[in-house]
């Protein structure tokens, strides 16, 4: 990882939830994205009972840990900032 993405997360470590959410805000208005997590479209059911098990894969992670939609929006959200000051 780079020194400048090292001093980045050291920064978004510091902030508390209000500040992350507020970073997040600020994010989503200066590039006009946004960090909402994709929806899962449910499949129709299928003969034979395949309903139950395509419903389990549809589980997501919602904590917020590593890689989870919440933290891949933020990941590209700042991935998008630092692209913008290289230049």
């Amino acid at each position: 990882m780079s020194e400048k993405i090292e001093k980045v997360m050291e920064e978004v470590k510091a902030l508390t939830v209000l500040e992350l959410n507020e970073l997040v805000k600020a994010l989503e208005e200066e590039f006009g994205v946004t960090a909402a997590a994709p929806v899962a479209v449910a499949a129709a059911p299928v003969a034979g009972g395949a309903a139950p098990a395509a419903a389990e894969e549809e589980k997501t992670d919602t904590k917020g840990g590593e890689g989870s939609a919440s933290s891949t929006g933020l990941d590209k959200h700042t991935q998008n900032y630092l692209n913008k000051n290289d230049k």
